[in-house]
């Protein structure tokens, strides 16, 4: 059995997870959450053909993963893995703390963006965007300057606090190969982040412990590469579209029938963050100065 610190709270795990932070509170408090491997019906007879998941009220949802198994999340603090057979193990590891997680932080009254956080100064800033889109690079350079990471790739806001803030998650880096060489390092990789890809789970160069700080801008990185580096702050509207797009996991969110608490999240943060639009270069050798770019504009906004 494996005890975690995640978002503040406390998991009890049947599997280990290198990508997260051991629990080094009291022995005998009780855990928040809770990872298990186990059996899983489905909620109707059978999965269907092409169906990915399936809804029972606001607080239960099963997803079928084609080739690894059957995934429960419940009631915001409980996911139940049933992994078929012969499921490679290391996949089972990644879906289960992968994507699926965030129905859980949906059934908790958060929301969970595709980004990762860092702090800067008295407060945390946020890059967000597509998959391979940087922003983990970004955040490994960031952290390489002094801002301690809060977390890497998945992001979840308590958005119902003025100002937002983020919960410190995952607090190691998942950096594909060429990113770790570009930025030196290969020394801090702890473990191997996907069983089939060059992708690797490193320890950042500095990490944040503490309450969960405010969120005051968000970077979000355009999908399209540029040869000139861009950042420009967005308007309200475009905010809100681009956020969504950010957003884990909506439509399963929307089956919950949880679509007006994301319309809520989307606007609580749209109306007290500044959100950023960037457009990196298309050079992995220039990651350090799109970096510096976003603390330059955070020094200034």
């Amino acid at each position: 059995m494996y005890h975690y610190l995640l978002c503040g709270l406390k998991v009890e795990s049947d599997l280990a997870f290198p990508e997260l932070t051991p629990w080094e509170g009291v022995d005998d408090r009780a855990f928040d959450i809770e990872f298990r491997l186990g059996h899983v019906e489905p909620l109707q007879t059978a999965d269907a053909a092409g169906e990915k998941f399936q809804v029972q009220g606001k607080n239960r949802l099963v997803f079928l993963i084609e080739g690894v198994g059957r995934v429960l999340i419940e009631d915001g603090k409980r996911i139940v893995f049933n992994a078929w057979p012969d499921s490679d193990p290391q996949r089972v590891r990644l879906n289960f703390i992968g994507t699926v997680q965030s129905i859980l932080w949906h059934q908790r009254g958060y929301i969970p963006l595709h980004a990762s956080a860092v702090k800067v100064g008295e407060r945390a800033i946020a890059v967000g965007g597509p998959t391979r889109g940087g922003k983990s690079a970004i955040a490994a350079a960031l952290t390489a300057r002094g801002c301690p990471l809060v977390a890497d790739d998945f992001t979840v806001v308590d958005w119902a606090q003025k100002p937002p803030l983020v919960l410190p998650g995952y607090q190691k880096l998942r950096l594909w190969k060429d990113a770790a060489v570009e930025l030196d390092v290969l020394d801090a990789v702890v473990a191997k982040a996907h069983p089939a890809m060059d992708k690797y789970v490193v320890a950042p160069a500095k990490t944040f412990s503490g309450e969960a700080p405010a969120l005051t801008d968000l970077f979000l990185l355009a999908g399209e590469r540029g040869e000139e580096l861009h950042i420009e702050r967005l308007r309200a509207v475009p905010s809100f579209q681009n956020l969504l797009a950010a957003v884990h996991m909506p439509d399963e969110a929307r089956a919950l029938g949880l679509q007006s608490q994301i319309f809520s999240s989307l606007n609580a943060i749209v109306s007290s963050v500044n959100i950023w639009q960037v457009t990196a270069p298309d050079d992995l050798r220039r990651v350090r100065d799109v970096a510096d770019a976003v603390l330059r504009r955070v020094a200034e906004a």
